[in-house]
C-alpha cells in the first residue's frame, strides 16, 4: 500500500476545509515547505498537493510554493488545482 500525505494550500498555508467549505478552514502549518519536509523526514515518498486558491481562481496560484516543494527532491508528487482534475504530475 502507498500512502500519500496531502498538503492543501490556501493563502500560502497548509489547511483543511470542513466539508469542502472554503470559508471554514483550519490551519495546520503556516509553512508548506516545512510541512513537506516533515512528511519527507517521516519517510513518505509520495506527496499530494492541492492548490485550493487555484481551484477558486481557475489556475495555479501557489506555483512558487509547489515548485519549491518539488525542488526539495520529492521523487513522486501530484498537484491538484481542482478535486476532479489533476493538472500536473510526475512519477
Amino acid at each position: 500500500m502507498k500512502i500519500f500525505p496531502a498538503i492543501d494550500l490556501k493563502n500560502g498555508k497548509c489547511v483543511r476545509l470542513t466539508k469542502g467549505d472554503f470559508k471554514s478552514e483550519k490551519i495546520y502549518n503556516e509553512n508548506p515547505i516545512n510541512q513537506a519536509e516533515i512528511f519527507s523526514n517521516a519517510g513518505f515518498e509520495y506527496l499530494h498537493i492541492i492548490d485550493l486558491d487555484g481551484a477558486l481562481e481557475g489556475n495555479l496560484v501557489n506555483l512558487k510554493t509547489i515548485e519549491e516543494i518539488q525542488s526539495r527532491d520529492w521523487r513522486r508528487y501530484k498537484v491538484r488545482e481542482k478535486y476532479s482534475q489533476i493538472i500536473r504530475h510526475r512519477f
